[in-house]
């Protein structure tokens, strides 16, 4: 009964050591597609940056890879004169990106405000945001009321 008892506790073990390799080869398994999906994600931003000359070009096709892999939103920003300009803008609902668009279209910020991309401007660091609902934070978007400081800032790109 002894030998039984060893025999079967040899087994376990054997299959205990099994299972353990083979739940650390799927983990290895699954971090290998993430590096080839990570290595084919920069493969293809780096021909989005090289595609083109023109920094605006290559921002919006930036973008498009950005949104959805990495993120929800995506805004780009160059500046022109004293006023940052977007180049690139993507989200996950096109309709949101029209919105954004108008938005920014109509409310430039200058280059040094003090807030929005003109704060992240001179260091040329990325700003992540955790959450951000456009509508919530700015419920004149979704009502399409013009914001206080629109016909200034309009005002002000056409100086």
């Amino acid at each position: 009964m002894h030998a039984f008892k060893e025999a079967r506790h040899l087994l376990l073990s054997v299959i205990d050591e099994h299972c353990a390799v083979a739940l650390s080869r799927a983990q290895l398994m699954e971090v290998e597609q993430q590096v080839r999906e990570h290595l084919a994600f920069l493969a293809e931003a780096g021909e989005a940056l090289a595609s083109s000359l023109d920094f605006g070009v290559s921002l919006e096709q930036l973008g498009r890879l950005v949104v959805p892999r990495l993120a929800d939103w995506y805004a780009a920003s160059l500046p022109e004169g004293e006023l940052l300009y977007p180049y690139g803008l993507a989200h996950r609902d096109p309709a949101k990106v029209d919105l954004l668009r108008d938005y920014v279209h109509q409310t430039p910020v200058r280059v040094d405000s003090s807030s929005g991309a003109a704060e992240i401007y001179p260091t040329g660091h990325f700003m992540q945001m955790p959450h951000l609902d456009i509508c919530e934070e700015h419920p004149f978007l979704e009502s399409k009321a013009p914001h206080p400081g629109q016909q200034l800032a309009g005002k002000k790109r056409h100086q």
